[in-house]
């Protein structure tokens, strides 16, 4: 349990954090605001800090104040306490606080400057001078990523590059260079070194590079899990079953198992959707991740093709966005990230259109984007009508946007969400499908389900039935997915 107290006064707050510790709080963050941290207050701190250790309680400080934060840092507290400025910079912590890099360089001025960068941001480092990396024997490191300066001694460096790539290829390493020693820099990348810097570097780019680089080797990882766990299933199935119906009925499973519940609460937004594969598993995807305390975003997608390859690709997407939503508040610009790692990744041919939305539950306001997706029907409560909600985007996975900038574009767009208003997302399975007089269903037909029910509590139901009844079939030829979210009066 994660619990926030702002400061009083050191009395006031002393009482609130062992009324925490009370309520068996794991985390406590004590924000202090603009206050100066005068020694008074820093001894204050180191209270709090003693009896979170004995309590086994992670402790966090929240200090807006410049001049305070700037003494703290280069005073070398923050060795022995986990400083932060603002409430966005913790939410980032959060993310990157799983993460251990080990930093080895022989000049302390760099050693501590970098060590600072990545602590900021949440990462846990290690640090160590060079002697430490070149005496690693076996090549065995437990982290995430190696930086290493690379311009002495760069012989007894690469064997030991060597031997840590020989034993782990997940273990990233990004060099850092003078301008003399790029060359050398670069000619280790053939043995797999992940990226070569040159110094001095730009705080900004510096940060981007090493977060890129831990997505792509989580990507790696996820996607090597993901490889191990079908592969161990299949041997499985050819033990237990003997026929295909019950493979693709374990696969139907595992694939829902990465889905959200069909049902879910957030503030006063009911979310719901269905979800039924034509081959019992197949290439329609929707999640729905909670971005923080107000705001949740909701995937909404449809992998090219069917059956198992599909399915294997939108776990693959699942993975791109859990990456890159957290940190992107933009669904335009997420939709362009999304795109340039499906052109990089996803086999020829394989393409994805998607609909995302992030909804503000203080404003009351959604954000939104499409791929190609399906416009989203959208009720309006207060003037009883329904819209279709449009946006200029292309299928991912189809041009990248540093070859083609100008045929590359996804705009985003804004919309109050009132209550009693409703959102319908659906698939292209169910517009296309067809009767006996090869008829499409088609989007007239869908408003009117919509309009019929839009206060029903089961409106996804009745156009699932609406659609068997009209095309006389209980499974589809396409993947049929349907989403619905509604805001409710606050009870």
């Amino acid at each position: 349990m994660e619990e926030l107290i702002f400061f009083e006064s050191i009395d006031k707050t002393l009482e609130d954090f062992y009324l925490q510790i009370e309520h068996k709080a794991r985390k406590i963050i004590v924000d202090f605001g603009d206050l100066n941290i005068n020694p008074q207050f820093l001894n204050f701190m180191l209270k709090l800090q003693r009896i979170s250790n004995n309590s086994s309680i992670e402790l966090y400080f929240i200090i807006s104040n410049e001049e305070s934060l700037k003494l703290l840092m280069t005073q070398g507290y923050k060795k022995y306490f986990n400083i932060i400025k603002t409430r966005k910079e913790y939410e980032n912590l959060k993310i990157y606080s799983k993460y251990q890099i080990y930093l080895y360089d022989d000049n302390d001025y760099s050693l501590n400057l970098i060590e600072d960068i990545l602590i900021r941001e949440g990462f846990k480092v290690k640090i160590d001078n060079e002697n430490g990396f070149e005496s690693i024997k076996d090549g065995k490191v437990d982290c995430k990523v190696i930086i290493l300066d690379f311009n002495k001694n760069i012989l007894e460096k690469i064997e030991v590059i060597k031997k840590i790539k020989n034993r782990s290829e997940n273990i990233a390493i990004i060099l850092m260079v003078n301008e003399n020693a790029v060359e050398k820099g670069l000619e280790t990348m053939k043995y797999g070194v992940e990226e070569v810097i040159k110094k001095p570097f730009k705080r900004d780019e510096f940060l981007n590079t090493v977060k890129r680089i831990i997505i792509e080797n989580d990507l790696k990882d996820e996607n090597q899990r993901l490889i191990d766990k079908v592969i161990k299933r299949e041997a499985e199935l050819s033990k237990l079953y003997s026929n295909l119906e019950n493979e693709l009925k374990l696969a139907s499973d595992i694939q829902q198992n990465i889905m959200p519940p069909k049902k879910n609460l957030f503030k006063d937004y009911e979310i719901e959707y269905l979800f039924e594969p034509s081959q019992d598993i197949g290439g329609d995807f929707c999640d729905i991740l909670s971005l923080d305390d107000n705001k949740f975003a909701v995937v909404f997608a449809d992998i090219s093709g069917h059956g198992i390859p599909a399915s294997l690709l939108s776990s693959m997407l699942k993975v791109y966005i859990m990456n890159y939503a957290y940190q992107n508040t933009n669904t335009n610009h997420l939709m362009e990230l999304l795109n340039e790692e499906i052109i990089k990744v996803f086999p020829k041919g394989k393409f994805v259109s998607l609909f995302y939305l992030i909804i503000d539950t203080e404003t009351n306001k959604m954000r939104y984007c499409k791929a190609s997706q399906e416009n989203a029907l959208f009720y309006s409560h207060n003037n009883n009508e329904i819209i279709e909600l449009k946006t200029e985007g292309q299928v991912l996975g189809l041009f990248s946007k540093k070859l083609f900038p100008e045929a590359v574009h996804f705009e985003e767009k804004e919309i109050e969400f009132n209550v009693m208003d409703r959102l319908l997302l659906f698939t292209d399975g169910i517009t296309e499908a067809e009767n006996n007089s090869e008829e499409y269903y088609g989007i007239d037909r869908l408003k009117g389900v919509v309009w019929n029910n839009i206060n029903d509590p089961e409106i996804l139901q009745k156009i699932r039935q609406d659609l068997k009844n009209f095309t006389n079939l209980n499974r589809l030829e396409d993947d049929l997915t349907l989403l619905t979210i509604r805001r409710i009066a606050n009870n």
